[in-house]
């Protein structure tokens, strides 16, 4: 048996429950805002010298 977190009801199998979920989640909260996905924008690059290539690319081989 299963059982829904948000509203205590019973199911017999996951594909009832399933389906039943999220639906019953948004009755039960229905002011939620959801946030925005983080955009490309917001990532940072950053260079790596050669010389820290080469030790990380050693330590690795030492590793095995």
């Amino acid at each position: 048996m299963y059982i829904c977190p948000t509203c205590n009801r019973g199911f017999k199998t996951t594909e009832i429950i399933a389906k039943h979920s999220l639906q019953c989640w948004r009755e039960h909260n229905p002011n939620h805002v959801a946030k925005p996905a983080p955009c490309k924008g917001n990532t940072t690059e950053r260079e790596v010298s050669e010389d820290i290539k080469n030790f990380f690319t050693l330590f690795n081989q030492c590793q095995k």
